[in-house]
């Protein structure tokens, strides 16, 4: 006689669906872990750039005698300048620095990835980092902008308003540069 098989028997089914299970729980605590710590070793690492080009800037300025006040550098160009320089995706939030000889004392930076990481000048300079964001309002509405965008939710709704801007516009070509007035009609 010969035994066909007819395939999987569900407790063998059940016994695999576990063994995923539990190879899954062991497995994606652990790649979070290392996906974490990847996004706090490049926000400490953007954050050591943006100081570096910050001090270059702050010695060009001392140089040219106009550090005039302590957060110069949060200035619209020098803070473009600095994130240009440095080369960084994320935003400068704070920085200070000594006008008597341009040396940066403190300065805040937001990686792309929202992680704050602070870095403070001692005689051993020191960075520390914070996954909780405390937002300005401008710096919000960066932030912000920069999550609709990753998420094409920003791309999708500028481009509805795109739209409607221009039809509004051909609108308003057509109709004498006036909206129409609306009546409304009693039908008795």
């Amino acid at each position: 006689m010969h035994k066909q098989n007819k395939g999987f028997t569900l407790i063998e089914i059940i016994i695999v669906l576990v063994v995923i299970a539990i190879i899954a729980a062991i497995s994606i605590p652990l790649t979070i872990g290392y996906i974490n710590k990847a996004k706090n070793s490049k926000a400490l690492s953007e954050c050591s750039d943006v100081v570096q080009a910050s001090q270059s800037v702050a010695i060009e300025l001392f140089g040219q005698n106009k550090l005039s006040n302590n957060n110069i550098l949060m200035q619209t160009e020098y803070k473009n300048k600095i994130i240009e320089l440095s080369e960084s995706s994320g935003n400068l939030v704070n920085v200070t620095l000594d006008i008597t000889n341009g040396t940066i004392l403190t300065l805040s930076y937001l990686s792309s990835d929202l992680i704050t990481v602070n870095y403070k000048y001692d005689n051993n300079p020191k960075y520390t980092i914070y996954n909780i964001t405390v937002f300005s309002a401008p710096d919000y509405n960066i932030q912000a902008e920069k999550l609709l965008i990753q998420y094409d939710i920003l791309s999708e709704y500028s481009q509805r308003d795109k739209q409607t801007q221009a039809l509004q516009k051909e609108f308003l070509k057509e109709n004498n540069n006036e909206y129409p007035k609306l009546y409304s009609q009693n039908k008795i």
